[in-house]
C-alpha cells in the first residue's frame, strides 16, 4: 500500500463492529503476533482531559530519560499525530507498511467469519506493532471511548503499570448511560486487578464507583485532592502552582482546570517511581513545562488574540467558561462554533451569551456535523448577533478583519475544525 491507499482503507473501515466488545481487537493482535505483550503502559481513561494528561505524563516520562510511547485521539490535522515515539510521529511510510500488514490479518479474520476490525481496532493495533517495534520503556495510553470494551483495554494486569481516570462528565452517552455512576462504571473497567488507580476528584456518586472497583480488584486507589493544589498565578504565557511538596510549578497549558490535570499527571509519575522508575523532582518541573496540548484553551494568533478550544460537551465549554473568566474577564468575545449534530447547541453555546460580542456558525466537515445554518437558528434564541460562514476560512477572515486589534476570538464546539484553524495562522 501507498500511505494514501493506507488512509483510504482506514476511512472506509466501519466505526463500530456488529456487537461490541474486545473479540476483534483480541483476535487481529493474536494474528499479529500480540506485540502488546512486550510492552508496559499507562493507561488513560476519562471523559474531559484525557489528552493533557497523557501529554503531561508522556513530558514528563521523556525527560526522565525513557523511551516513551504516546497513543492519543483524535487527531487534529494529521492521523501521525496519534501515534508518536518521544517527540516524533509515527511516519507515512510506517503507515502504509502497518495498515497493509493488518489490511491481511484483517482479511483471515473476515474469510473465517470473525466480525471484522473496527477503524479503531486497526489504529491501536498499529499502535501495539509500532511500539513494540522501537522498543518503548513505557507507552502512555490514551483510551478511546469508555474503558472496559475500549480497545485500548487489552492490555491486561501484566503490561499495565498505572491506571488513571481524569473528570467525568456527559459525553457519549448512547454508549456509556446515562448517568454520571453508569459513566464511571465503564471507564473503571480499566482498573486492573491488584494494580493502581490514580483518580481525578469527583463526586460522591463516581468516586464510590472507583473505590468499589478497587475493592472488588484488590487494587489501590489513589485520590487527588483538590485542596493539595495551590495555584499562584494565571497568565496568558501560562500557569503557576504548588502542589505535593513542589512549589512554583509551571505549565504552558491554559485553563485553571489544566492545572488539576497536570498534578494529576505529576502524581501519576510519583506513583511509578514508588515502582521504581527513575523520575526526578527536575524531570517533573521540566516535563510539565514543556507539555503541549494542541487545540485545548490555545493561543493561536496575538493581534487580534485567537483561541481554540475542543470543548465539546457541557463540562468541557463550563471549564472554557471559568479560564476566559479567569483570563480575559470583563472581555466581549467573538465565537466560532460548531458541533455534532447529537450535541444540545443550548446547553453548549448559551452559557456563553453574557460574555458574547457576536457568533459565528459554520460546519464541521464531518458527517456527524450540525449544519451551520441550523445552529445559528438554535443560537438565535439567546443572542440576537449570529451568522453563518460556509467554512473555516470565511469564519476567520470576517472575525479577524471585523475585529479591533485588542479584541478576543474564540473559537470551540467541536475538535473537528481545530487543526482547519490551525493552519489558517501557519501552525503545523
Amino acid at each position: 500500500m501507498t500511505y494514501n491507499e493506507a488512509i483510504q482503507y482506514i476511512n472506509a473501515t466501519p466505526k463500530f463492529g456488529k456487537t461490541p466488545g474486545l473479540h476483534r481487537i483480541q483476535k487481529l493482535l493474536a494474528l499479529l503476533g500480540n506485540p502488546q505483550k512486550q510492552l508496559k503502559f499507562v493507561h488513560v481513561a476519562g471523559t474531559n482531559g484525557k489528552g493533557s494528561v497523557c501529554s503531561c505524563i508522556h513530558s514528563i516520562l521523556m525527560d526522565a530519560g525513557f523511551r516513551t510511547g504516546l497513543f492519543i485521539s483524535p487527531h487534529l490535522k494529521r492521523l501521525s499525530e496519534r501515534i508518536r515515539v518521544g517527540g516524533t510521529e509515527i511516519s507515512e511510510r510506517e503507515i502504509a507498511e502497518y495498515i497493509d500488514f493488518i489490511s491481511r490479518k484483517a482479511d483471515i479474520m473476515t474469510r473465517s467469519g470473525d466480525d471484522a476490525p473496527t477503524e479503531f481496532d486497526m489504529l491501536t493495533a498499529m499502535a501495539m506493532l509500532h511500539f513494540n517495534k522501537v522498543a518503548c520503556d513505557i507507552v502512555v495510553l490514551e483510551v478511546g471511548i469508555g474503558g472496559i470494551i475500549d480497545s485500548t483495554n487489552i492490555i491486561d494486569e501484566n503490561e499495565s503499570l498505572l491506571s488513571v481516570i481524569t473528570s467525568i462528565g456527559f459525553d457519549h452517552m448512547e454508549y456509556l448511560g446515562e448517568t454520571l455512576p453508569e459513566i464511571a462504571a465503564k471507564k473503571a473497567g480499566i482498573i486492573k486487578n491488584n494494580h493502581t488507580t490514580v483518580v481525578y476528584p469527583a463526586e460522591d456518586s463516581v468516586m464510590d464507583v472507583f473505590e468499589r472497583t478497587c475493592t472488588e480488584k484488590n487494587a489501590r486507589i489513589i485520590k487527588l485532592e483538590e485542596s493539595a493544589v495551590k495555584i499562584k498565578g494565571f497568565g496568558i504565557n501560562g500557569t503557576s502552582f504548588d502542589f505535593f511538596g513542589f512549589g512554583d510549578l509551571q505549565i504552558k497549558l491554559l485553563g485553571k482546570y489544566q492545572v488539576y490535570n497536570a498534578a494529576l499527571a505529576v502524581l501519576a509519575c510519583l506513583t511509578l517511581r514508588d515502582k521504581g522508575y527513575e523520575i526526578n523532582d527536575e524531570s517533573i518541573r521540566t516535563g510539565l513545562i514543556n507539555a503541549i496540548w494542541p487545540g485545548r484553551f490555545e493561543i493561536v494568533n496575538r493581534t487580534p488574540l485567537v483561541i481554540i478550544d475542543g470543548a465539546h460537551n457541557t463540562e468541557g465549554a463550563s471549564a472554557l467558561l471559568d479560564g476566559l473568566s479567569v483570563y480575559f474577564n470583563g472581555r466581549k468575545l467573538t465565537f466560532i462554533c460548531a458541533c455534532m449534530a447529537d450535541k444540545d447547541p443550548m446547553a453548549l453555546f448559551e452559557p456563553f451569551a453574557s460574555i458574547a460580542k457576536r457568533f459565528i456558525t459554520i460546519t464541521p466537515g464531518t458527517k456527524r456535523a450540525m449544519p451551520g445554518e441550523q445552529l445559528m437558528e438554535k443560537i438565535k434564541a439567546f443572542h440576537g448577533d449570529v451568522v453563518f460562514k460556509n467554512n473555516v476560512r470565511e469564519a476567520l477572515d470576517y472575525a479577524v478583519s471585523t475585529s479591533a486589534p485588542d479584541d478576543l476570538i474564540c473559537a470551540f464546539g467541536s475538535l473537528y475544525f481545530m487543526g482547519e484553524v490551525r493552519d489558517y495562522f501557519g501552525l503545523t
